[in-house]
């Protein structure tokens, strides 16, 4: 992984080959060839790359730090592309889980900052309405004092992953994400489970088409035996 930002390639075909490898699962592949090619597109998807990879037993304490190099090139190379602030905002919710109470908070803040960005640039973006959704929840299930203080709420978890799935129906991990996050926030609420079970469903449906789909649809499949069985 040391020699990523030295690697050289140029072209729409090599980003084309990045993501083919990051498909299969090859995701320190993908990364050092899409960084090589030194555009927005390039360096966002050697930051999707790393993320990915980031969550895997062969990822190491620099690999996160990529990502952030890999975003912040992005960003610098193209400010109104949408796209580059959900990367950057994608790296900085990797970063978050281990970071202290009070870099979390700020953290939070600025992933909340991108992700209203990209929205601004472009109201139906998927990933950035995705990303917002997951916050939302996931801060709601810190309790209430939390969730007021970071201005989370149910009503906009829900909104961001209906806007989620209507732009992009096709993805399983918004499904994945969605389905989750409805059984949470129903454990007391039988229509909202029953939603969370329709979605989670509806991601085994879908085609998976790479190696990180496959993967989403074995947790579904894990969280609706579970389900099945309490």
């Amino acid at each position: 992984m040391k020699h990523l930002i030295t690697s050289t390639s140029t072209g729409a075909h090599a980003l084309t080959q990045a993501e083919a490898l990051l498909a299969d699962g090859h995701w320190q592949a993908a990364a050092k060839l899409a960084f090589s090619v030194h555009t927005a597109d390039g360096y966002n998807l050697a930051a999707k790359a790393l993320v990915l990879g980031s969550t895997t037993p062969d990822a190491d304490q620099t690999t996160l730090n990529l990502a952030e190099q890999a975003a912040s090139a992005a960003l610098k190379a193209a400010p109104n592309d949408p796209m580059s602030h959900f990367e950057m905002a994608q790296v900085m919710g990797r970063k978050v889980q281990a970071a202290g109470l009070f870099d979390k908070l700020a953290l939070i803040q600025k992933i909340k900052g991108h992700l209203q960005t990209g929205l601004r640039l472009d109201p139906r973006h998927p990933q950035c309405h995705a990303a917002l959704a997951v916050m939302h929840a996931e801060i709601i299930s810190k309790g209430a004092v939390i969730a007021l203080v970071l201005g989370a709420n149910k009503d906009s978890a829900l909104k961001h992953f209906e806007e989620t799935v209507r732009a992009d129906p096709l993805t399983v991990m918004y499904r994945e994400e969605y389905g989750k996050a409805l059984l949470d926030l129903g454990r007391r609420d039988a229509a909202l489970r029953e939603r969370g079970l329709h979605q989670l469903r509806e991601a085994l449906r879908l085609n998976a088409r790479n190696v990180w789909e496959r993967q989403s649809q074995d947790r579904v499949r894990g969280l609706l035996d579970r389900s099945a069985a309490a």
